[in-house]
């Protein structure tokens, strides 16, 4: 706020926040971290992404260097989720995920709370290979995804927690 008014900034802040909270508030009260990294550019002391049993490749090809957010989190049935935020404040972002396992499934959260497979028709490309499952988006400023995973490759690798 400036001069104590609320600026746009603050207003759409404020819808981005609203509406994570709404979809995912209460999940993240059940979450634990096991690792929070950077794409590109690692902020704060924090770690550069490398790939792992949940992503094995990301990449920003129109934006060479754009910020990108990692975290993965566990849940106490031990399922692992992943999240991704657009970092940059002004400019979208097209980002291509690549899920590692010929047996990959993605499940995302419904407005009902309840997860179900398959992702939503506003993941503009979806490819399955042998090895990967690959899914590449839009990504607005500040905005952010969740998936849980789960695949033959996830479920034999033991937790780590790497912070």
């Amino acid at each position: 706020m400036a001069f104590w008014e609320k600026t746009q900034t603050w207003h759409d802040l404020r819808l981005v926040l609203k509406q994570f909270h709404n979809q995912f508030g209460d999940l993240f009260l059940k979450l634990a971290p096991t690792r929070v990294t950077f794409l590109h550019r690692p902020r704060g002391g924090g770690q550069k992404w490398t790939p792992n049993e949940l992503v094995s490749l990301l990449e920003t090809p129109y934006s060479p260097e754009h910020p990108i957010l990692i975290g993965e989190f566990v849940d106490t049935e031990g399922y692992r989720y992943v999240m991704m935020v657009n970092l940059d404040r002004d400019k979208s972002v097209w980002l291509k995920n690549y899920f590692p396992g010929s047996d990959v499934k993605i499940y995302v959260r419904r407005g009902n709370g309840q997860f179900s497979e398959g992702i939503d028709s506003s993941q503009a490309a979806r490819r399955r290979t042998e090895t990967e499952f690959r899914i590449a988006h839009w990504l607005a400023p500040g905005q952010s995804f969740v998936y849980r995973l789960d695949s033959s490759l996830i479920r034999k690798t033991p937790v780590k927690f790497e912070y």
